[in-house]
């Protein structure tokens, strides 16, 4: 997708990798209260896998969970999202800052459920975390401050894989249709 545009992507990753741990989280103030009691933070993940800290790049880490363990049983623990306000999905496959620099993907509970997870999904779910960090919103930004359409997950008129529809799904091109020989019609 970014080659497409003439734009070149570079993943630098540790050559040992990263430890595993059951929750990493964005958040540089993280509690076991609602972390629980296996996590680490992107900051510290930056400061001791890539050294300075340099924001003109865009951090995204493979993980287990994301923000709080996939049981759920610490969620009402967790502070409420800036703006929608509302407590992090268990289980989720990912989380952004928003706008930002850092990402988590996190099919952990997908992978340990015997799912396996696509290629499809990779790309969707890494493009929707990127967008994130640029700025957009799950429900569009046809509305700009209107937090009750931006934070629709599921907006019907909203092709993108912002919206989760599509990023779980993906977006099915369309197909020519030939109406009555003369003119050709995309549906």
């Amino acid at each position: 997708m970014f080659a497409a545009h003439g734009i070149v992507l570079h993943v630098l990753a540790p050559a040992a990798g990263i430890p595993w741990h059951q929750v990493t989280t964005l958040d540089p103030n993280a509690t076991a209260d609602c972390a629980g009691t296996d996590f680490i933070t992107t900051q510290q993940l930056r400061e001791q896998y890539f050294g300075n800290l340099r924001y003109a790049y865009h951090y995204m880490v493979f993980a287990d969970d994301s923000t709080t363990p996939r049981s759920g049983a610490l969620v009402s623990n967790c502070p409420n999202d800036a703006l929608c306000g509302v407590k992090p999905t268990a289980g989720a496959s990912g989380v952004s800052d928003l706008p930002g620099d850092n990402s988590i993907i996190s099919f952990g509970a997908e992978i340990d459920g015997g799912t396996q997870v696509g290629i499809e999904f990779w790309a969707s779910t890494m493009m929707h975390e990127l967008g994130h960090n640029l700025g957009l919103v799950d429900g569009s930004l046809a509305d700009p401050g209107n937090p009750i359409e931006e934070c629709l997950i599921k907006k019907p008129n909203y092709i993108s894989v912002m919206n989760y529809t599509y990023q779980t799904g993906g977006i099915s091109p369309g197909r020519i249709v030939n109406v009555n020989h003369s003119h050709n019609v995309t549906v």
